[in-house]
Order: C-alpha cells, then structure tokens, then sequence
C-alpha cells in the first residue's frame, strides 16, 4: 500500500509536458470531441438510444461542444489567466485538476444542449449534477488515458534523448559586449559566460569575473541579447534562459524537455521543447 501510494505521488508531482501551440491543442480538442462523438453515437448511453434518428445528430452536438469548449479553456488559460504551463512547476497534478475544471465546463455546455434540443427540460441542480457525473464517466478516462500516455512517451523520449545527447564544446577569445546595464555596458569573455536568465523586465546575466560568481542585471528582452551573441557555443534554450553550453557539467531529460546542470548554479536550466531541435 505504501509503494503504491508513492509511486501515485511521484506520478502527481512530475511535469507535464503542456502542448506549445494553439495548433497543437487545437488537434488535441478535435480528437477528444472526436472520441466523444463516436462514443455516444456507438453506444448510446445515457438515454440516447431513445432519440432514434436523432441520436447521429446529438452525438455530432456533445462532440463539438467538447471541442469547442476545450480550445476555450486553452485560450482561458493560456491567454487570459496567463498560467505558465512551461515550467516544471506545472504538474500531472495540476493538469489533472485543470482537467476537472474542463470537465465542469463541458458538463455546463451539454446541459445547454439538452435543454435545447428536449422540450419541457427539467431545469433543476439535480438534473446538471447528473448531467455533470455523467459527462465526467465519458470524459474523465480518456482523458487521463491520453494524458498518462503522453506524459510516458516524452519523459522516455527525453531521457533516451539526454542520455545519447553529445554538447559539443569549443573554446573562444571572443569577447561579448552588452549593453544596458545598471554599470553600463559590460564586456563579458565568453568563456567566463555561464547563463542568462529572463527575470521580469530584466535579464540576469552570469558570469565569472576574477575566479568569482557574478551577476549583473541588464534592461533587455532576451530576443535582443539573443541577436548580439558572438558565437555558437552560446545559445537559446528556453523563453527565460541562454546559456554556455561549455559550462554544462551534465544532462539528464524529464517530460517538459532537457535539464542541464550548469557550473556555479544550483538548479537546473531547462531546454524546452521547442528548442530541444535548435540545441546543437
């Protein structure tokens, strides 16, 4: 009992690999609503078998309603709350309570089907909570099938990947000039460049200065810092990070991407998805 109590709360805490793009969820709410369709029409549960010919006609309803709520629900929180769902703070956990909320919205969408399409609907909370269980029997397993299958496949496609991943290091007397400090602009050795970091308005920029950890703070985006680097050995790795890669000590991967451990920084720098290609 123990050890499946652990293995659930290691399962819990592990990031989740979030899709990048609207594109990308907006495949993942067609093919959920898709399941729904099918599953209603092939089925009938619920009462549907009694709508007759109306049942390909209501079951087409339920799944665009799955669909179209879902691709709300991302713009919800993706453009309006403004959750990060990035970072390694965000959870199968988390995701998975995301996905009651999502199943509350459905649950609400279809009890508006039926009282569209069902003359004298019953209006009452006891009807929307039998609406809601209902919605949430259909919902709930493929659901979290699908996200317990994609959170496997990209922990092991990224550990495989960190595992054979080979950095390829090369020295250099090139000296980084960047602008915008609160000293004014530094004149950075690359070789001493550890990491950047996005923090807010600024970028926090690590190096080594006389065998010592050093941080200065710059006014820039990192788009900008990103156009004035000197050479290939320092790159791009995520929204909030640039690093050296001459200063990796080592690579493991986890669902969200890669994880470097970088000299002279405690936690780990992550390398998204969407950059994992371009990380050479």
């Amino acid at each position: 009992m123990k050890n499946i109590y652990q293995r659930t709360k290691h399962l819990i805490a592990q990031p989740f690999p979030e899709n990048s793009t609207l594109l990308e969820e907006f495949k993942s709410s067609v093919l959920i609503g898709l399941f729904i369709f099918l599953f209603l029409f092939l089925f009938k549960p619920f009462g549907l078998e009694t709508a007759g010919a109306k049942a390909l006609e209501y079951a087409f309803y339920f799944g665009l309603a799955t669909t179209v709520v879902s691709l709300f629900y991302e713009v919800l929180l993706a453009y309006i709350l403004r959750i990060d769902r990035q970072s390694h703070h965000w959870t199968f956990g988390k995701w998975l309570i995301s996905v009651l909320f999502l199943i509350i919205l459905i649950a609400m969408a279809n009890y508006s089907i039926l009282a569209m399409i069902y003359d004298g609907f019953d209006f009452s909370a006891y009807r929307f909570l039998r609406i809601a269980y209902s919605t949430f029997l259909v919902g709930i397993f493929p659901i979290f099938f699908i996200g317990f299958i994609k959170l496997n496949h990209s922990l092991r496609k990224h550990e495989n990947l960190a595992r054979n991943y080979n950095i390829s290091k090369e020295e250099s007397d090139h000296i980084w000039n960047i602008g915008s400090s609160e000293n004014g602009s530094l004149d950075i050795p690359v070789n001493n460049f550890l990491y950047a970091e996005a923090m807010q308005n600024y970028i926090a920029l690590n190096f080594i200065d006389d065998g010592m950890h050093r941080k200065e703070l710059i006014r820039q985006t990192m788009k900008e810092l990103e156009s004035t680097i000197p050479v290939k050995s320092i790159q791009r790795c995520h929204r909030s990070f640039i690093v050296n890669k001459n200063h990796i000590s080592s690579i493991t991967g986890n669902a969200q991407g890669l994880k470097l451990e970088i000299n002279n920084k405690e936690d780990s720098v992550p390398v998204s998805r969407s950059y994992i290609d371009k990380f050479k």
